[in-house]
C-alpha cells in the first residue's frame, strides 16, 4: 500500500502542525507503530483533507500523538540514549573478546 502519513510532532504546547512523511521503510513503519501519524493515500485529496480536518478538529488526539512521537524520540534518539546503546555494544564487544582469549 503506497500512502502518505502525517507526522505530528510538538516540542511546545503550541505546535502539532502535521508533517507529510513517506511510509515506505523504518520511518514510516514506525511512525505509524507508534501512534503518532495517521496514514492517507498520496492520491486522495480527499482522504488527506479527511485526515487534516480529524486532526484539526480533535486536539487532544493531536497533543497525544505529539506526545508519543516525542516520546519515542526522547527513548531513542538522545545522546542518553545513545550512549547507552553504544555502552551496551562495547560490553557484548568486550566479553566477546574476554571468551575467545
Amino acid at each position: 500500500m503506497s500512502a502518505v502519513l502525517l507526522r505530528v510532532t510538538r516540542l511546545d504546547p503550541l505546535d502539532g502542525d502535521p508533517e507529510p512523511q513517506p511510509p515506505d521503510g523504518e520511518p514510516g513503519e514506525t511512525v505509524e507503530a507508534i501512534g503518532c501519524g495517521l496514514a492517507t493515500e498520496p492520491d486522495d485529496a480527499q482522504d488527506l483533507a479527511r485526515q487534516l480536518v480529524r486532526l484539526l478538529e480533535d486536539p487532544d488526539e493531536r497533543l497525544k500523538m505529539g506526545d508519543r512521537g516525542r516520546m519515542a524520540v526522547i527513548q531513542a534518539h538522545t545522546w542518553g540514549a545513545r550512549a547507552q546503546e553504544l555502552e551496551h555494544v562495547c560490553n557484548a564487544a568486550l566479553a566477546a573478546t574476554r571468551r575467545t582469549a
